[in-house]
């Protein structure tokens, strides 16, 4: 079944407060680890910005910018975390004054990738763990989509889960009219999530 079969209104008046959003458990999703290649956002100030992090063997580490993080690697990292058209907010060098300094690991840098790639890990870097990086050069994005979304990009009723940190989280969008939009929370319960 689909989310537009469930009864619904459409209502303009649902703010970016009041968004539905899940986290599906199931044999792929392990509570606590994260699936190799998955990005997130940290230490934004809204869903859509942060420190971009990577989860690689079961653990969550930052990317350095090493002089190449631009926007043709913050529109991959985007897209990867499903915005269709995004218009990208490069942050580089000193991203602790934007979204705070992390602790931990710092897993790659020297990213390059042309844009077109469809997740970070397609993009050419250097090998995980580099030496040579600090968390005083840790990479950011904000990914906003564009105001005219391609109607190409989806059809009535197709489902996505935006900003999660895996393909089985996030808030929820669907498609109506050929544009993605959200899925208010008003009246949301478990049944409603088992749709998705």
């Amino acid at each position: 079944s689909k989310l537009t079969d469930c009864k619904h209104s459409m209502t303009p008046t649902c703010g970016a407060s009041n968004t539905a959003a899940v986290y599906c458990k199931g044999e792929n999703a392990t509570e606590g680890h994260c699936n190799e290649g998955a990005l997130k956002l940290a230490g934004g100030s809204t869903n859509n910005e942060g420190r971009v992090e990577i989860c690689s063997n079961g653990i969550w580490g930052t990317i350095c910018d090493a002089n190449k993080w631009d926007s043709r690697d913050a529109t991959v990292v985007c897209k990867q975390l499903g915005y269709k058209n995004p218009r990208v907010y490069v942050f580089a060098h000193d991203t602790s004054s934007y979204f705070g300094k992390r602790s931990g690991v710092v897993l790659l840098s020297s990213i390059d990738c042309t844009g077109t790639e469809l997740a970070l890990h397609a993009c050419k870097s250097s090998s995980y763990e580099p030496h040579h990086c600090s968390h005083d050069t840790d990479v950011g994005v904000r990914c906003e989509e564009t105001e005219h979304s391609d109607p190409a990009n989806c059809t009535n009723g197709d489902i996505q889960l935006i900003g999660g940190n895996n393909s089985a989280e996030g808030v929820i969008e669907i498609c109506m009219n050929g544009t993605w939009g959200s899925v208010c929370n008003d009246g949301w319960g478990a049944q409603e999530t088992a749709v998705v």
